[in-house]
C-alpha cells in the first residue's frame, strides 16, 4: 500500500457446521431386522481477501479500478435419510434400502471496503449470487450365496437418479448468469465370487459398473465456457489371488478398467481445485502385489507394487514449441494425467521393545504428466523417497495411552515434485497481427529433508 508491502490481517478462512441425528433399528425375527437413520446438516462460513487493482481478481464492477476487501461466503443445508430391510440365513444374506441425500445451498459474494473514493455504492456491495441444489437417491439390493464353506457369490444392483440445478450469478472465477438444470440416471450393477482354495488361500473374481457425475466446480466451468461436462461410466473387471503363512502373506490382484467419457484432470487448476475434461475412450489396465515377511518378533518387511498401463484413445491434442506461430493437430494414444505407470513402497519395521517402534519408510512413483497429452514439456519426473519414522507408546491405566512420534521425511533431500499444473495459451498481444503459443507450467515443489512430531492420547 502506498509503495509499501504489506499484508492484511483478517484474511481468514472461516466455516462450521452442526449436525442433527437420528439411528432407529428394530429386530423383527432373528432373521430379519429394520434399521433407519436421518441426518440433518446446517453449514455457513466465508474466507476474506484483500486484492488490489490489476491483480485479476478483483470482482466486477471494481476490476482493475481499485482495492477491494472482499467475503465469499456460503449457507447450505443438507438432508440425508436412509432405511433398509435385512435378512441373515443360513446361506443367503439379504438386504435391500434406499438411500435420500437432498442439498440446498447459496453461495455469494460481499465487497466489505473498496479504496477509490470517486466510487460510489452501498456497503456491503452483492457481486454475485447463487443457488445450487442436488438430490441424490439410490435403491439397492444386496445379496451373498454360500454354496459351501469354500465357495461363495454375491451381487449389488444400485439404481441412483442424480438431479442437479443451478442458477444465478456466477463470480470472478466464473463469471455470467447460470440457468443450469440436468438429471442423470445410472444403474450400478456388480457381481462377485469368492473360492477359498485351502486354509491358506484365496481366490476371487468381481465385475462391475459404476458412474459417477460431474461436481458443481466441474459443471459451472464447463458453462461459463459454453460447454458441458458428461458423466463416467466404467467397466470394472478384477481377478486376485491371495496366499497367507504365520510368518508371511502374499496378494496379486489384476485390474482392467474400461472407461466411456472418464472424467480426468485437464491440467488446468482454479481455487486449488483440478479441473476436469472427459475423454471419450480410455483404460486403466495394471496389477497390484502386495506382500508381507515376519522374520522375527522384532523385525518384518511389507511392500506393495503396482504396474500399470493408463492410457486414451484417439485424442486429439495440438503440438508446438513455446514461442511458435503455428501448431500442429496430432491425434493418437496418450498417457491419463496424473497415473504413473509404477507406483510402489516398502516398509521397514524393527520392535526392539514392545512400545517401541522404528520404521523405514520407501516410496517411489514413477514418471506421469499434468495433463492428457504425453508432451514432455508437462512431464513430472519420477521420484524416490525415504521417511523414517519413530515412536513410543505409554501406558497410562485402563484403555488410556499416550504415543510420541518423530518423523523425518525426504531423509535423502531429494528435489522432487508431487504436482503440476499446464496449459496452452495464445499470445495475441506483444506483436500486434501475430500469435505465439505458449506452454505454461505451475510445479508443486516440495521441500527437502524436514522434521515431524506428534503426541497422540487415546482413551
Amino acid at each position: 500500500m502506498d509503495g509499501n508491502t504489506m499484508y492484511y490481517p483478517n484474511e481468514t478462512d472461516n466455516y462450521w457446521q452442526r449436525h442433527y441425528q437420528l439411528y432407529v433399528s428394530h429386530l423383527l425375527t432373528d432373521k430379519w431386522s429394520l434399521k433407519g437413520a436421518f441426518d440433518f446438516m446446517h453449514g455457513g462460513g466465508y474466507y476474506e481477501q484483500y486484492m488490489t487493482a490489476f491483480s485479476g481478481y478483483v470482482p466486477a464492477p471494481f476490476t482493475d479500478l481499485s482495492d477491494v476487501v472482499f467475503q465469499k461466503r456460503m449457507d447450505n443445508y443438507t438432508y440425508t435419510a436412509n432405511a433398509a430391510a435385512a435378512y441373515n440365513g443360513e446361506r443367503l444374506t439379504f438386504s435391500l434400502g434406499d438411500n435420500f441425500i437432498y442439498y440446498d445451498g447459496q453461495q455469494f459474494g460481499e465487497v466489505l471496503w473498496y479504496r477509490d473514493t470517486a466510487m460510489h455504492y452501498n456497503l456491503p456491495f452483492r457481486w454475485y449470487d447463487n443457488l445450487s441444489a442436488k438430490l441424490d437417491n439410490s435403491v439397492y439390493a444386496k445379496a451373498t450365496y454360500d454354496f459351501n464353506t469354500d465357495l461363495n457369490a454375491y451381487a449389488d444392483l444400485q439404481l441412483r437418479m442424480v438431479d442437479y440445478r443451478i442458477h444465478g450469478d456466477g463470480d470472478d472465477v466464473f463469471p455470467g448468469l447460470f440457468d443450469f438444470t440436468n438429471r442423470y440416471l445410472f444403474f450400478n450393477p456388480k457381481l462377485g465370487v469368492n473360492y477359498r482354495i485351502d486354509g491358506r488361500q484365496r481366490a476371487y473374481f468381481v465385475a462391475g459398473i459404476n458412474s459417477r457425475e460431474p461436481v458443481r466446480f466441474d459443471i459451472m466451468s464447463a458453462y461459463a465456457s459454453g460447454d458441458t461436462i458428461r458423466p463416467e461410466t466404467m467397466l470394472d473387471l478384477e481377478l486376485g489371488y491371495q496366499l497367507a503363512h504365520s510368518r508371511w502373506a502374499f496378494g496379486a490382484n489384476l485390474y482392467a478398467m474400461l472407461y466411456k467419457d472418464q472424467m480426468t484432470p485437464n491440467g488446468d487448476v482454479l481455487t486449488g481445485y483440478a479441473l476436469m475434461e472427459n475423454v471419450e475412450k480410455s483404460y486403466r489396465l495394471g496389477l497390484e502385489l502386495e506382500g508381507g515377511y515376519k522374520a522375527t518378533d522384532w523385525f518384518r518387511m511389507d511392500a506393495n507394487l503396482t504396474l500399470s498401463m493408463n492410457k486414451v484413445l484417439d485424442l486429439t491434442y495440438f503440438v508446438f514449441e513455446t514461442g511458435d506461430t503455428v501448431q500442429r493437430a496430432v491425434t493418437g494414444t496418450t498417457d491419463l494425467a496424473l497415473s504413473p505407470s509404477v507406483v510402489g513402497a516398502a516398509i521397514a519395521t524393527f520392535t526392539p521393545c514392545k512400545d517401541a517402534k522404528l520404521q523405514l519408510i520407501g516410496k517411489y512413483v514413477g514418471k506421469q504428466y499434468a495433463d492428457n497429452t504425453s508432451r514432455e514439456c508437462y512431464a513430472i519426473d519420477p521420484y524416490f523417497l525415504l521417511n523414517v519414522k519413530a515412536s513410543y507408546t505409554w501406558h497410562l491405566g485402563g484403555s488410556n495411552e499416550l504415543e510420541a512420534q518423530l518423523v523425518v521425511n525426504n531423509v535423502l533431500n531429494h528435489n522432487y515434485r508431487l504436482h503440476a499444473w499446464a496449459g496452452d495459451w495464445a499470445d495475441t498481444w506483444s506483436t500486434p497481427g501475430t500469435t505465439y503459443y505458449i506452454h505454461d507450467r505451475t510445479w508443486l515443489q516440495q521441500p527437502g529433508t524436514n522434521l515431524m512430531g506428534r503426541l497422540i492420547y487415546r482413551f
